[in-house]
């Protein structure tokens, strides 16, 4: 039995959101509101990391080197991984390699986090989201649920459940996003 985000997660997955897409392969590969389901969550990351997006591609690279899954599949994740980068950041590094050492994360997300309060503050609400949602990606809890409640609230991102509880979810996880 599904639970109400996953059928969310569904509804949009199904007409091409790839960020849907990515949450509901994670959810079908930790077993997360549904059944545990490697081949469909491979099946949903690999349509969303065709479509440019780059968690998905590590997403899956993650996978392979956790389940030791198929290496055709793994060379099908790279090259979705570059091209994916190739077109997020055609000017600017990857974030994830530049802070590939847990301290400089941590930093950086302190300074994440210490800027999107100051723009909450201020009243850039739409700014600061981002800025926390960037900081939750790398696993700063205080992010994960602060921008939980953006969601839930539809404070300067537009009202989504799904999103909220799945960052509700998350933050109150000891397990690593991927």
């Amino acid at each position: 039995m599904a639970t109400r985000l996953v059928r969310s997660l569904l509804a949009a997955a199904n007409v091409d959101n790839p960020q849907a897409q990515y949450l509901l392969g994670l959810c079908l590969y930790r077993g997360r509101g549904v059944g545990k389901d490697l081949r469909e969550a491979l099946r949903w990351l690999f349509k969303s990391s065709s479509a440019g997006h780059m968690r998905s591609a590590y997403a899956i690279m993650h996978i392979h080197r956790e389940e030791h899954h198929d290496p055709v599949e793994l060379e099908k994740a790279v090259e979705s991984a570059n091209r994916a980068e190739e077109v997020t950041f055609p000017d600017h590094p990857n974030l994830v390699a530049e802070y590939s050492d847990k301290n400089q994360q941590t930093r950086l997300c302190q300074i994440l986090y210490a800027e999107a309060v100051a723009m909450h503050n201020g009243g850039n609400l739409t700014e600061a989201a981002r800025l926390f949602l960037t900081a939750a990606k790398y696993g700063h809890k205080i992010s994960q649920s602060r921008i939980s409640n953006m969601y839930k609230t539809g404070e300067g991102v537009p009202a989504n459940s799904g999103a909220a509880l799945y960052w509700s979810e998350t933050a109150k996880s000891d397990r690593p996003l991927l």
